[in-house]
């Protein structure tokens, strides 16, 4: 029996958060050429399947076994994740492209049991992680992390270290690449043409898209106004699905327009800058800024909550008549705080009506799963020992 030949690379795509990921994901979905594959793990964005295959949740369908817990279902997404990785490192390219933001923040350990168990399959594996200078990350993720429901004026760190040191450790120094995402993107350019090249696809070989672009600035302080009060009896991944429909909404009668983007002041990016941090980083990347622009850099500067809240308040008139082209009702007189709750509140009912149509799955071969389950588990390294 022929025995496929190792990938000649596996290029492990990390990031950063916030450097155009999305775009780049779901440009290149389904790209294969004679030489060069894009990863299918059932979705364009491959950090689900990672952290199955891989992280915490895999360990924490081990611990489900141990004490008797049923898990026939993850069992089966499993073991379809696991039957998928196979298929896609004995593909005929030599080089494969696996694309997950979250990879940047798993744990050490867990890198290591993906690093052993993807180095089996390729002559060398190589990290690739666009970085975002600390200044535009705080702005961007701050905004991101709204749709979550972040409720507190506080910048989010880069925490550059923590991201990309674990991988240096692990693969050595000289497999892991870094580029600015500020110089990629320079003028407008493409980040997804720019990571293309630095992979050795041609622009023939993809078809661009841009995915999961940020809010305005109204529609980013209505949402922290909300954020501040709003409760509801809902799973947590309804919540982040309902105010990323309220974004969608509001983005309509706001657009987005880079000079009116969310931005923090100089003096408040300045007052939360880890500069051991930035030094760090700034030793492996050359074109590395950590300082706030003084001046020149589009994007309304937010200096304090009271700013941020007072443009929500200033646009009272404009997100009340977004609200009713979108009918929602909201009381005579409201403020944006309670225009926002109920805007969420009927978006929460939308999805509570769509709920997603149910297929009967064919009977599993429970013990089949349970074998495939260990093999795969002992060869990523993460059974106990017996």
């Amino acid at each position: 029996m022929q025995t496929q030949k190792p990938k000649r690379r596996i290029f492990l795509h990390i990031g950063m958060h916030k450097t155009g990921s999305s775009s780049i994901q779901d440009s290149l979905a389904g790209v294969q050429t004679p030489t060069i594959r894009y990863a299918d793990f059932f979705d364009n964005n491959h950090s689900a399947a990672m952290m199955n295959l891989f992280g915490e949740r895999l360990e924490g369908l081990l611990h489900r076994k141990e004490v008797g817990a049923s898990a026939k279902w993850p069992m089966e997404k499993l073991a379809k994740l696991q039957d998928q990785l196979e298929t896609e490192l004995n593909t005929p390219q030599p080089d494969l492209i696996i694309s997950a933001e979250t990879l940047c923040v798993l744990e050490p350990r867990f890198v290591r049991k993906m690093h052993d168990m993807l180095s089996e399959k390729a002559q060398r594996l190589v990290v690739l992680a666009y970085v975002r200078d600390p200044v535009d990350f705080m702005s961007s993720a701050f905004q991101q992390r709204l749709k979550s429901g972040l409720s507190r004026f506080v910048p989010p760190q880069p925490n550059y270290c923590d991201r990309f040191a674990k991988f240096e450790n692990i693969l050595g120094r000289d497999c892991v690449h870094y580029r600015s995402f500020e110089h990629a993107t320079q003028g407008g350019a493409s980040i997804v043409r720019d990571f293309a090249g630095w992979v050795g696809l041609g622009e023939e070989d993809y078809t661009e898209c841009r995915s999961n672009q940020s809010m305005s600035l109204v529609p980013a302080a209505a949402l922290y106004a909300a954020n501040q009060t709003f409760k509801a009896q809902a799973p947590a991944h309804k919540l982040t699905k309902a105010r990323m429909r309220a974004a969608e909404t509001l983005q309509q009668r706001f657009p987005y327009d880079a000079a009116d983007r969310f931005r923090f002041s100089p003096d408040v990016c300045a007052a939360h800058l880890d500069l051991e941090d930035c030094d760090w980083m700034e030793k492996r990347l050359p074109k590395f800024r950590r300082d706030p622009p003084q001046s020149g850099a589009a994007g309304r500067m937010v200096e304090t909550e009271a700013d941020l809240l007072g443009i929500a308040d200033a646009n009272r008139d404009a997100i009340a008549e977004a609200l009713e082209a979108h009918q929602v009702r909201c009381p005579a007189g409201a403020d944006v705080t309670a225009m926002m709750e109920a805007l969420l509140v009927h978006e929460l009912a939308q999805l509570a009506r769509k709920p997603k149509p149910k297929t009967q799955a064919p009977p599993a071969d429970t013990a089949s799963l349970g074998a495939r389950f260990k093999s795969f588990a002992r060869r990523a390294k993460i059974l106990r020992a017996d």
